[in-house]
């Protein structure tokens, strides 16, 4: 009996170490290496080249190149790659720059609820109580000042059938300016400077500031105008300024061009014109009649 051989084989050209009469280590004629139990490093591996980790089957590895990136596979093809400025590009197909992160999804995907098709990140809030928040964070500087966030607050939890709102902060003052700015409840309204919005949209403010709420702004040539309905065309109206008539402010029933079917005009220089026939208990001023 012996505690341990090591055995070389002049004709096959390899070696093989035992312990205890069992195989632990055998190198081969080309300087493979395999191990019979687990490999403990207690600093590091050095290769001449690239060092790569692979499974029997080839199929899932590790692969640290000597041009300095890391890459991932499985199921024998890359899924992840860390190249030499740090950036991460997943299912990016072995492209050499990223954004910081590029994330690839493959091509025909498309959203399906209580799946991850079409997800390219999924991040997940697995604690059940209402309040709490997945999301992500921007900050600024080796302090990380916020500079904003998004987050998807979990709102109900009864049973399986969780609500949630995503919510969007931005920051005028670093950490302490972090707040809520605008938030989509669960049921698709949008408030503003409101985490519960009464309205498809609502716009709140609670200060003694005088500039208006909401702004439609026409760059061009164009009308800046908006529409209100019902039902269908021509039932409606719609309002604004008309472009092509020296900016006059219209309203105008139908919900397509203030300049068509136009109810009621008033120009720059506050001359008010209607189409149809004013009713007033009293009119004060000057008044002109065309007809």
């Amino acid at each position: 009996s012996h505690a341990g051989m090591i055995y070389y084989s002049h004709t096959s050209n390899f070696m093989r170490l035992y312990t205890s009469a069992t195989q632990a280590l055998e190198i081969d004629s080309s300087q493979n290496a395999t191990f019979a139990g687990n490999v403990t490093v207690s600093d590091r591996v050095v290769g001449s080249g690239d060092l790569v980790l692979v499974t029997t089957d080839s199929n899932e590895k590790i692969h640290m190149d000597s041009d300095g990136y890391i890459k991932f596979e499985t199921a024998g093809t890359e899924k992840m790659r860390i190249d030499s400025s740090g950036f991460v590009g997943i299912n990016t197909a072995g492209a050499t720059s990223y954004t910081p992160l590029t994330v690839e999804t493959a091509s025909g995907s498309a959203f399906a609820a209580g799946g991850v098709n079409g997800v390219g990140l999924l991040l997940r809030n697995k604690s059940s109580t209402v309040g709490t928040s997945s999301g992500i964070k921007w900050a600024a500087n080796s302090s990380y000042h916020d500079l904003g966030g998004i987050h998807m607050v979990l709102t109900g939890n009864s049973n399986t059938n969780e609500t949630a709102d995503l919510t969007f902060f931005t920051s005028n003052s670093g950490d302490s300016g972090n707040t809520e700015k605008m938030r989509i409840d669960s049921a698709g309204k949008v408030g503003i400077d409101t985490n519960a919005p009464g309205y498809q949209l609502d716009l709140r403010r609670n200060d003694t500031g005088t500039t208006t709420s909401l702004g439609i702004r026409q760059l061009g040539s164009g009308d800046a105008s908006m529409a209100f309905q019902t039902t269908t065309d021509p039932y409606g109206f719609c309002i604004g300024v008309d472009g092509s008539d020296s900016d006059a402010f219209k309203i105008a029933t139908g919900t397509t061009d203030v300049g068509t079917n136009t109810k009621m005009t008033i120009t720059t220089a506050g001359n008010a014109t209607f189409a149809g026939d004013v009713d007033m208990g009293r009119i004060k001023g000057n008044v002109a009649k065309s007809n």
